[in-house]
């Protein structure tokens, strides 16, 4: 195990280390126009992201989809968006407004979290970007579509889901 994470980290919990995934806790520059992040901000982000940010932002940290777009008197455009979360949205995950019982279990509290993911189309330098979000419908079995293709969740994710797990 590496040396330089908490042994309470998640880096040291998930291995990210012997998996070879890299750990970004800061804004990485995608190009010269966007960067992401996990975040900091809940609630009303996109705004907070176009008000901090001179280029665009990808972020990831309030679990809902959003998207705002901020134009500077000097016609530069830049934009804020999140696709959402890949976790369960029906109370059984942790979460700032949620507590853990005597028996060490998750106390249901639903948020408003929203399913999502995303697709980013770029080149590098300082070109356009495109980014396109897509929703994952719960009630359609956790089932995603773009560009007329159909992406499903596992059975057993599903199933998991279904029961809280």
């Amino acid at each position: 195990m590496p040396e330089s994470f908490a042994t309470n980290s998640l880096p040291f919990l998930l291995r990210l280390d012997e998996l070879e995934i890299e750990n970004h806790t800061a804004p990485v520059q995608v190009n010269e126009r966007l960067v992401t992040m996990h975040g900091e901000f809940a609630g009303n982000a996109v705004a907070k992201y176009l008000g901090r940010f001179a280029c665009s932002v990808m972020f990831h940290h309030d679990h809902r989809r959003g998207y705002g777009r901020r134009v500077f008197p000097n016609g530069q455009a830049i934009e804020a968006f999140s696709f959402g979360c890949q976790a369960d949205v029906t109370g059984s995950v942790p979460s700032y407004h949620s507590k853990v019982d005597d028996h060490g279990l998750t106390v249901e509290r639903f948020e408003n979290w929203d399913n999502g993911g995303g697709f980013v189309e770029y080149t590098e330098g300082d070109k356009p970007f495109k980014s396109t979000a897509v929703a994952i419908e719960a009630q359609d079995n956790y089932q995603a579509e773009f560009n007329q293709r159909v992406y499903l969740a596992r059975q057993e994710v599903v199933e998991a889901l279904r029961n809280g797990q």
